[in-house]
């Protein structure tokens, strides 16, 4: 039995566009599941975007997302890999965002290697080239215990030498 509002969406594929009438208190794997009906398009090639917002979040309803009665919604066809390796992409910018909100990161310096303390790196230069490693290694959780943490490290370093030049300290 459904609780939420009955709405109507417009799916648009390339330059078709499809109407679709569902509730809107459905996930956006059952979403999916609907769109394979009608498109005939496994759910694990779908890729959904509203208001330039990927819908990457399968558990969240429609109405989590805003999304209301006569809203379009692009669907874009990719193969399995593809939806993989956007979706690594999406999770690793939403980590570095999150890990530079705080720069203050729970981590000893012991996890950091002494040649990694001696490198002086270009903070810019380590970020892209932490992010290409991490696409590569598919492995973020790999990625996010050295490099951010060394990054973050050496921020807090250079933070401390200006703090001490300014104070004399």
């Amino acid at each position: 039995m459904q609780w939420g509002q009955k709405i109507h969406l417009y799916i648009r594929v390339q330059k078709q566009q499809y109407r679709m009438g569902i509730y809107d208190d459905l996930t956006i794997q059952q979403f999916k599941d609907k769109i394979q009906v009608k498109l005939n398009v496994e759910p694990s090639q779908q890729l959904l975007v509203y208001q330039k917002h990927t819908l990457w979040h399968d558990h969240r309803t429609l109405r989590q997302y805003r999304i209301h009665d006569g809203a379009i919604i692009s669907l874009r066809v990719y193969s399995q890999q593809k939806i993989k390796k956007l979706r690594q992409q999406y999770i690793f910018t939403k980590s570095i965002d999150k890990a530079y909100k705080g720069l203050e990161p729970e981590f000893s310096v012991t996890d950091v290697s002494e040649s990694d303390l001696r490198s002086e790196v270009d903070p810019k230069d380590l970020y892209e080239q932490a992010f290409k490693e991490a696409i590569e290694w598919q492995n973020l959780d790999q990625w996010m215990s050295k490099k951010l943490k060394l990054h973050l490290y050496q921020i807090q370093q250079e933070r401390s030498r200006t703090y001490k030049e300014k104070t004399g300290h």
